[in-house]
């Protein structure tokens, strides 16, 4: 079986797991505060803020910002949903701006189009680990006092014109689930140079708490909100990981550039995400649009039926039920989009793929390609 994506735990990875579980801590302590600073140093950010997901993340740094009834945020349909869910949590709505359809990436030119003046934060997403065009979004942000919450939860390591992604943005979200660049099972961060939107965040994660020690009681609630801590064993692994982060990242540009090569020949008419040539990707997914002449869907099935996972990455945002529903959107929003869902295929992609089935697998997706060729 060849999944679409997975882990790489190894073996020191496991090994810092096993101390943070003898320390006295298993909460959040001294070694989540580590892995904050690792991960806002790696970035060039100032701060930085774990969560136990990258949902809880995202909810947090809207929270931080206000976001509230009346509120809207302008965002990208191709994205997983937390992006949006959890600005509805907050009550604002979602406005969608579509996107450039060779890269699958929010098109600022939309977003400025969109956005009005209930507008309270612009929540740009990463495709695939690419980054958007962070300089066209945060001027639109600039002029028109709109925070700029990046959901980098597909992109940590990416480069925006050599800038490292994590200190472009008013606030910059991660995510560490098992199958992104570093890995603490579940987790997220949240990384800031804004000392106010820091401060809050901690609130937020901590049952909207602050502390005074020479309160008789030393702690007031003040915001409305959960327990959203990452442990000290998640930390753990994700301080391991994040050592050796571009080693990580190499091994993935390995798997780009193999594909690159191997697929070039079949790919006739099968299109790869484009990246644009002032970033460097994350390489979260490998990606190629399918045109309609050969089934997407009847692909994907073939490949299934053949222990091949890949992944369908993404299905616009509202076009889920729960979205049609609340805010009657409907389809042709965002035409892009839409066309770009229609073909998008994400095929297996992650460290070492190819020192162990991927070569396999490049032949069995030339073979049912031909195949589907041929049943039109």
């Amino acid at each position: 079986m060849i999944p679409y994506n997975r882990h790489t735990i190894e073996k020191d990875d496991i090994e810092n797991i096993l101390k943070a579980l003898k320390s006295s801590n298993v909460t959040r302590g001294p070694i989540t505060e580590e892995f904050e600073q690792a991960v806002a140093d790696y970035c060039d950010a100032d701060y930085g803020v774990a969560f136990n997901s990258g949902t809880s993340a995202l909810y947090a740094a809207y929270k931080a910002v206000g976001l509230e009834n009346n509120d809207n945020i302008v965002t990208t349909p191709i994205t997983f949903c937390a992006t949006v869910n959890t600005a509805v949590m907050c009550g604002a709505r979602p406005v969608f701006a579509d996107i450039n359809f060779d890269t699958g990436l929010i098109d600022p030119i939309e977003v400025e189009l969109k956005k009005d003046g209930h507008t309270r934060a612009i929540v740009p997403m990463d495709y695939a680990g690419q980054p958007c065009d962070m300089d066209a979004i945060m001027d639109v942000g600039i002029k028109n006092k709109i925070w700029v919450i990046e959901d980098a939860c597909h992109s940590l390591g990416a480069t925006y014109k050599n800038r490292k992604i994590g200190c472009i943005a008013d606030m910059t979200v991660f995510s560490f689930h098992a199958i992104k660049t570093i890995t603490t099972g579940e987790g997220g961060m949240v990384l800031t140079n804004n000392k106010s939107l820091y401060n809050r965040l901690k609130v937020f994660r901590n049952h909207g708490f602050v502390y005074e020690p020479k309160w008789t009681y030393p702690y007031d609630m003040v915001e409305m909100s959960l327990n959203l801590h990452m442990t000290e064993f998640q930390s753990a692994l994700g301080l391991s990981q994040i050592k050796k982060i571009e080693h990580l990242l190499e091994a993935r540009q390995t798997v780009v550039d193999i594909y690159d090569s191997l697929l070039d020949p079949i790919l006739d008419g099968i299109i790869r995400t484009t990246i644009q040539s002032d970033v460097q990707s994350a390489n979260h997914l490998y990606t190629v649009w399918i045109p309609p002449e050969i089934n997407r869907d009847i692909v994907l099935k073939e490949l299934h039926s053949r222990d091949i996972y890949v992944q369908v990455h993404y299905l616009p945002v509202y076009w889920f039920t729960y979205y049609k529903n609340a805010f009657c959107f409907k389809k042709t929003l965002c035409p892009n989009a839409e066309k770009f869902y229609n073909g998008i295929l994400s095929l297996p992609c992650y460290p070492y793929l190819f020192t162990d089935k991927g070569y396999r697998f490049i032949d069995i997706f030339k073979e049912v390609i031909e195949k589907c060729r041929k049943m039109q």
